[in-house]
């Protein structure tokens, strides 16, 4: 396989996916982006729909959905993988994911 092979990471993140959550990398890197993007929305900011593209295991999703419980929440991967982890994780909220190489035109009112 060359690199072109896996040109949108969907191999590579497939891969990740068992071990993505659990990852060190979580709280050193990811959950201190994820709550500078939430300290950077305003407090009177209550959005009716979110749209995660590049969700992963879809831990900012979780924590939007503990922020705004009404907001219609999506997340899309490209990767299977990061979407069966995902439904592993969240459980508790209701959230369609996704797994798709190509665009979604079901998404367009969030665009």
């Amino acid at each position: 396989m060359t690199n072109h092979d896996d040109i949108n990471g969907r191999q590579h993140f497939n891969k990740w996916s068992e071990t993505y959550e659990p990852s060190f990398m979580q709280w050193l890197i990811f959950d201190r982006v994820h709550q500078g993007v939430l300290r950077r929305i305003p407090a009177n900011f209550v959005p009716a729909h979110i749209l995660d593209i590049g969700c992963g295991t879809g831990r900012l999703l979780r924590r939007m959905h503990g922020r705004w419980p009404g907001a219609q929440l999506v997340g899309v991967d490209v990767a299977e993988g990061m979407i069966a982890q995902v439904r592993h994780h969240a459980e508790c909220v209701p959230t369609p994911y996704r797994s798709s190489p190509k665009p979604l035109p079901d998404l367009m009112p969030f665009l």
